[in-house]
């Protein structure tokens, strides 16, 4: 029974095969059987179909993985586009940023009357991020005095507590050692600003000894107060973040959050002596 069907495939193999070879040779003119025209295309055709579609499948396939390849490669050359023009974007953001407060650090200037300064770049800060004591560029060689105040965008920064000939040491209102004569500006009341230890991790300042009859609102506004020998008045502090124990009037104080970036500040103008 084997043998039977093994030679039925072997007959059917050479059948096909001879009709496709005639076939071949009829396409091509190369010999004439006009009288096996009709029987061989019959028997040819199925075969030549199954032919012509695993042809054409292979050649969509081929041209499938081609064309995948064409896209992986595309793909890749518009996401480094995008991630060029994401960079690109957020520098331009940056420079425009950058260019703002630098220019409220010019109008901050040219609004403290009878006052020179001189820009100063940062080289060494606190390792905690925020510039609580950092050192600055400048010293006694280009003005710079001990108790210069330092500002940068729309306020206050701190001032210089020591002096060498090239650099000096800065520390800022959020320091535990920080003291400013402080006023709100809506009201001109007097009060006190100090750093303070826990408040710092935040960023943020407080101000004490606020009178008895003062309304003071989250929001408000609060300057330098000109009481005292390191800052003039009108330069701006920070606003009121938070109120405590706004009915206790005598224990009330406020957190301040000042109006610079203290965490991310590179440059300051120092005032230096006339």
């Amino acid at each position: 029974m084997r043998k039977f069907i093994k030679f039925r495939v072997v007959t059917l193999i050479v059948v096909v095969i001879t009709i496709l070879i005639v076939q071949v040779l009829y396409n091509k003119n190369i010999c004439s059987f006009n009288f096996l025209r009709t029987p061989v295309e019959r028997v040819a055709y199925p075969f030549e179909r199954v032919f012509s579609a695993v042809v054409s499948k292979i050649s969509n396939t081929k041209r499938y993985f081609e064309s995948k390849d064409k896209l992986f490669e595309e793909n890749k050359r518009l996401s480094k586009e995008v991630d060029e023009l994401e960079k690109y974007i957020s520098k331009i953001i940056w420079l425009d940023d950058e260019n703002q407060r630098l220019r409220n650090t010019l109008e901050l200037r040219d609004s403290i009357d009878d006052c020179k300064f001189v820009g100063a770049n940062i080289i060494a800060k606190d390792a905690n991020g925020w510039f609580e004591i950092f050192t600055i560029d400048r010293g006694s060689k280009d003005g710079v005095y001990k108790n210069s105040f330092v500002i940068f965008d729309k306020g206050l920064v701190g001032r210089v507590y020591k002096v060498s000939e090239k650099t000096s040491c800065v520390i800022s209102i959020i320091d535990k050692d920080s003291v400013v004569g402080a006023r709100l500006t809506k009201t001109r009341d007097i009060a006190v600003l100090k750093g303070d230890m826990e408040l710092k991790e935040d960023g943020c300042c407080r101000l004490e000894y606020i009178p008895e009859q003062t309304q003071i609102n989250i929001g408000d506004v609060i300057e330098t107060s000109g009481i005292g020998e390191y800052f003039p008045k009108g330069i701006e502090i920070g606003v009121v973040k938070d109120v405590v124990n706004p009915k206790d009037k005598l224990e009330r104080y406020a957190i301040i959050k000042p109006s610079v970036d203290l965490k991310r500040i590179e440059e300051v103008l120092v005032s230096i002596n006339n």
